[in-house]
């Protein structure tokens, strides 16, 4: 039976860092329905998943994996569900999946599945309300204001490390998804995203380049910090204190930040509605 393997998420992007876990997704080519044959793939997707994780390589902690039954699916039965995710965003967990499935990059199979979901994602002529959902999403993941003495300011109150995924590369990859789907691609990395929306207007090309720099400017702080944990024998995550910064660094992530800011307002207003 032909099938799939998927990668999804940072890995689907291209753009994984030391503490990335691993999301995936799996497709064949044959019935849905057949009990034996989802059988047959879920063992499989389960074995995979584990040598994974012995490698040093764990399972997405929040059920985007192809053992799940949500992310495994005969070729057919993706293709539908994504029309639906597309057709009806706030209906059953749609926009929320179709954010996961959509970065889905295939890693070992030769089936169709790559080609009927970019089809369904990014070619759907009833795709409106998707995005706009897509992009009131993009548009309320804000990044932090600045910073005051030894804390971050967020919109939510103050802490004393900054969340650079959280608070500097969700808010990019978010407007990247939306601004690229609306430019007709599906699966790509957020610089290809970023590329096409400007090629095909949906972002102009200053706001694309203020995305692009400061995207490029939190990504190697993310790894630069986790590469001295995984150094230290620490286990890597996203918490950057910027007092540890050099101050032109600092300076650098104030002005990225407020950037990006800047685009997310003007695209909530041109789109007739404001970030919050």
């Amino acid at each position: 039976m032909p099938y799939t393997w998927l990668a999804t998420g940072s890995f689907g992007r291209f753009e994984p860092f030391p503490s990335s876990d691993v999301d995936s997704a799996l497709a064949w080519d044959g019935p849905d329905d057949d009990a034996e044959l989802r059988g047959w793939m879920r063992t499989l997707a389960e074995r995979v998943l584990e040598g994974l994780a012995a490698s040093g390589l764990p399972s997405d902690t929040k059920g985007a994996v192809a053992s799940s039954p949500l992310f495994a699916r005969s070729i057919e039965a993706w293709e539908e569900a994504a029309r639906s995710w597309v057709e009806h965003p706030d209906r059953d967990r749609g926009l929320m999946l179709l954010s996961v499935v959509v970065e889905s990059d295939p890693v070992w199979g030769a089936t169709t599945v790559a080609e009927h979901l970019a089809t369904a994602f990014a070619r759907n002529p009833d795709r409106e309300v998707m995005l706009r959902r897509l992009a009131a999403a993009a548009l309320g993941e804000r990044p932090p204001t600045g910073f005051r003495r030894h804390r971050v300011l967020l919109w939510s109150g103050e802490r004393k490390v900054l969340d650079i995924k959280k608070g500097g590369l969700l808010p990019i990859e978010a407007l990247a998804r939306w601004a690229g789907l609306a430019a007709g691609v599906g699966a790509a990395s957020t610089r290809a995203r970023l590329e096409a929306a400007e090629a095909a207007g949906t972002l102009d090309a200053e706001d694309a380049a203020i995305l692009r720099d400061a995207f490029e400017l939190f990504c190697e702080l993310r790894m630069e910090h986790q590469v001295e944990q995984l150094r230290a024998g620490q286990e890597p995550d996203n918490l950057i204190d910027p007092e540890t910064l050099p101050p032109l660094t600092r300076t650098s992530l104030k002005e990225a930040f407020r950037g990006v800011d800047r685009v997310q307002r003007g695209i909530g207003l041109r789109l007739g509605f404001a970030a919050r």
